[in-house]
């Protein structure tokens, strides 16, 4: 948020935008962002777990689209 804030004032704070969330995407990949995966598969036996994984599934996406539509309007909020 503050780097989209500043970013008016600094021509070279778009890249860092984009290196930002490059790093963060990396990072969270190879780290924490496995856990739940994991932790699902572990959870169930081998006869629910295709459910549950699916359930799983359905809640990350329904997540990452809400986070999709609800971020235009953050940014407008913002003031891009």
């Amino acid at each position: 948020m503050l780097l989209i804030i500043v970013q008016v004032m600094m021509d070279w704070m778009k890249f860092m935008s984009v290196i930002s969330t490059l790093c963060f995407v990396i990072f969270f990949a190879i780290g924490p962002g496995s856990i739940p995966w994991m932790i699902t598969a572990e959870l169930f036996t081998q006869g629910t777990r295709p459910a549950a994984m699916s359930i799983a599934v359905l809640v990350n996406w329904l997540s990452n689209f809400l986070v999709g539509i609800g971020f235009p309007k953050m940014q407008v909020c913002v003031g891009k």
